[in-house]
């Protein structure tokens, strides 16, 4: 079959985590492709062919990526889990980013704060392995792009770049709550935003936020996020793991009403503020 290692995913937001490991795959010369189901369904990265079931079952890969919560087990090769994001504490750990439900051989870990946990529960339970492995998802942020977040910027000009990202967890989510103060703001034109939701997120909410594009404002879509958190200055945010990925940066982030504020973000809970 044409591929030696599988890609899952069943949201877009799950693409720029991917896309970086099939570049890796690629240049060590592996053979890749991609089942992409449910909300990620008729996506695509560049030179990776899409398969469905039937040549997913086929293929019998050696290994098979998720980016998601669950990988299908019925699948030959190994089950791997990328995370589609940092642990930001929505949830209690059970619930939350350490809840293991068994369908993984191998855990990628992003980093100390999450190895350690896995490595705890992997002892205890003794069947996956855990590998701190960094996550694909940030290799962007240090590495050209070919002009993707310059393209980005370049309608601001000289003014500061906002990028606006919200949770789709509705408890958490600062969407709802700040669009009539973005909304302003983007009309007054001093700062140029760049908004972005997660691909969960009520319609409605995506139609209302599309609708502020214009000559001070762009919407951008799962794909370009890296690009734009490039480009941006500052974020704005919520309880999402937007908040962890920008910040590596070294940029400024804010926050409405994070469910657990740390020091290196500045919070607020009025959106008049």
């Amino acid at each position: 079959m044409m591929a030696g290692y599988l890609l899952f995913a069943t949201e877009r937001y799950a693409l720029p985590i991917l896309a970086p490991l099939a570049q890796a795959l690629h240049a060590s010369g592996q053979e890749v492709a991609a089942w992409f189901e449910g909300g990620a369904a008729g996506s695509s990265l560049p030179g990776v062919a899409n398969v469905g079931l039937k040549q997913a079952l086929a293929m019998r890969p050696r290994a098979v990526f998720s980016a998601a919560n669950w990988v299908p087990t019925f699948l030959s090769g190994a089950k791997v889990q990328l995370f589609h994001g940092f642990n930001v504490e929505k949830r209690d750990s059970a619930r939350g980013h350490f809840r293991v439900r068994g369908m993984f051989d191998l855990y990628c870990t992003q980093g100390p704060a999450t190895t350690t946990p896995f490595r705890e529960i992997a002892a205890q339970q003794g069947h996956f392995a855990v590998a701190e492995t960094g996550w694909p998802k940030l290799d962007p942020l240090f590495r050209d792009d070919g002009g993707e977040s310059a393209a980005l910027r370049a309608p601001a000009g000289d003014r500061p770049v906002i990028l606006f990202g919200s949770t789709f967890t509705e408890r958490l989510s600062a969407a709802p709550h700040l669009h009539a103060q973005i909304a302003a703001d983007i009309a007054a034109g001093g700062r140029y935003w760049l908004l972005t939701l997660h691909p969960k997120c009520p319609p409605e909410l995506f139609e209302r936020y599309r609708a502020l594009a214009g000559a001070n404002a762009r919407f951008i879509e799962p794909e370009q996020v890296m690009a734009a958190q490039r480009a941006a200055d500052v974020l704005v945010s919520d309880t999402s793991s937007i908040v962890s990925e920008f910040i590596v940066q070294h940029k400024p982030v804010v926050t409405f009403r994070n469910r657990v504020p740390k020091p290196h973000m500045i919070d607020f809970d009025d959106p008049a503020q």
